[in-house]
């Protein structure tokens, strides 16, 4: 097929409630290993970049969160 632009956005835990939620029910050592979550910011600017960009066909942006 002909002009199918094909790109992926890879991303650790997104801030969302669900998220929180699930950090909260997690032990304390738990939370301690699990990455920071990233803002929803961080991934809808990762997504808006590939679409402007026309030589990001094939692209994998990973985006991960803090270190824990």
């Amino acid at each position: 097929m002909r002009g199918v632009r094909v790109a992926c956005v890879v991303p650790d835990w997104i801030r969302t409630e669900r998220a929180e939620a699930e950090l909260a029910a997690m032990t304390p050592e738990e939370r301690a290993a699990a990455p920071e979550p990233l803002p929803l910011e961080a991934l809808t600017d990762a997504v808006v970049a590939l679409v402007r960009d026309d030589a990001s066909a094939g692209r994998v942006v990973v985006l991960r969160g803090g270190d824990g």
